[in-house]
């Protein structure tokens, strides 16, 4: 037995004994000492200058999120591996109680930075991570890896994590590159989303920069989008999209802008802005006047600030998974893929990216053994959700929904 291992046993049964105390436990991982800190506390600007210098660092697993999660009731424990005063990896896990216990969620991570993702590392994040869910007593901890981490899911099968099974987070993305060293975006767009943008120039669309005054409007698109597509909206009120504004609203971290013609709002799109990726979190559109594309020139206005703002990376956040498979094995859309949103965010000549599956881990053996019974009923009233979510909207709603039908919409014109 290595000297790794023999020291992580002795020392994994005392973690949950550790936190709080002025010297956390240390570990000797290739011939380097790594102390493990531990942190209840949602401000946390060493580790989310650590997650913003890694392209594995993503905001879900900022201390920027855990503040806003906390107004959702949402409580945060961090842990953070160290070497040579400098965090090396770590990951955050919020959690809170429902009706059947306590559940966790560690969104994008754990974070294990190339360079440092040694097999001994990534398992001793894997122990701590179990024994986070341990201590919180957690009935479930869900996780998913960052989306560069290819490894992070096998690690997390092999540590006792099985797949979810269940469609609860996003599974598939389509991201531009606007980074120095890429070719030029521009060059990659498709021909009918270059008219389209030109079109809604021509016909007198422009871009205007929104302000915190601004956020009821942006607000209530989002909500109208949402009520088309069935869907409930997040944030859920106009004060939880109040606080990621006053948090994000540093040194650049969110922009909001809208469509416009003639004194007429059309569209609106918020970007957060996290490490060297853009992301377009959230969008909103009237579903008025779509001759003229107002959805068109806002996407295109928005990679565009995100190049001149010095990203490498424009993540529309969302593509159907099905999609995404076909575009990287080469296969022909079929007509009804053509005729969806996801096939318009296609048009600015991203690539798609299969995201890692959501794993979900339990502390207690009988729930490990049950999951794989239970998980069927899960599946089945998920469906039955989604099913009767798709028969509430009405045809013509359907038909013009702005989030589905955008881009059959703007060509036909």
């Amino acid at each position: 037995m290595s000297s790794f291992h023999r020291t992580t046993e002795l020392r994994a049964a005392t973690v949950g004994r550790e936190v709080g105390n002025d010297i956390p436990p240390t570990y000797r991982i290739a011939g380097v000492e790594h102390s493990v800190s531990f942190s209840q506390e949602t401000d946390a600007p060493e580790w989310d200058w650590f997650l913003a210098g890694t392209e594995l660092g993503q905001f879900q697993q900022s201390g920027l999120w855990a503040r806003i999660k906390a107004g959702e009731g949402w409580k945060v424990d961090r842990v953070c591996l160290s070497a040579g005063g400098s965090i090396r990896a770590g990951f955050q896990v919020l959690h809170r109680r429902t009706r059947f216990g306590r559940v966790g969620f560690l969104s994008k991570g754990p974070v294990l930075p190339q360079g440092s993702d040694g097999p001994e590392m990534r398992e001793l994040l894997l122990r701590l991570v179990r024994d986070c869910a341990s201590r919180h007593k957690l009935l479930a901890l869900v996780a998913q890896p960052p989306d560069f981490d290819s490894i992070c899911s096998t690690a997390l099968s092999d540590g006792g994590f099985t797949d979810l099974g269940l469609s609860v987070v996003i599974e598939a993305t389509d991201c531009v590159g606007v980074g120095p060293g890429r070719l030029d975006w521009r060059r990659h767009l498709r021909k009918s989303t270059q008219t389209q943008v030109k079109r809604a120039i021509k016909r007198g669309v422009t871009i205007r920069t929104g302000t915190e005054a601004d956020l009821p409007l942006f607000f209530d698109l989002m909500v109208e989008t949402c009520r088309r597509q069935g869907a409930s909206p997040n944030p859920p009120s106009l004060e939880a999209l109040r606080l990621l504004w006053s948090t994000f609203d540093v040194e650049g971290k969110i922009r909001m802008t809208f469509a416009e013609c003639e004194g007429e709002v059309l569209s609106g799109i918020l970007c957060l802005r996290f490490g060297n990726r853009m992301t377009a979190w959230k969008k909103g559109w009237n579903s008025k006047r779509t001759n003229l594309h107002p959805n068109a020139l806002l996407t295109f206005e928005s990679i565009e600030w995100a190049e001149r703002s010095g990203c490498a990376l424009y993540d529309h956040v969302g593509m159907d998974p099905a999609i995404a498979r076909s575009v990287l094995e080469g296969r022909e859309l079929t007509s009804e893929q053509c005729a969806s949103r996801y096939y318009f965010l296609r048009g600015f000549g991203g690539t798609p990216q299969i995201l890692p599956p959501p794993q979900i881990y339990f502390s207690h053996p009988l729930l490990r053994r049950l999951y794989p019974w239970i998980l069927p009923v899960l599946q089945w009233r998920e469906r039955l959700k989604r099913r009767r979510s798709g028969a509430s909207r009405k045809p013509t709603e359907a038909r013009t929904d702005p989030e589905r039908t955008t881009q059959s919409v703007d060509e036909a014109a």
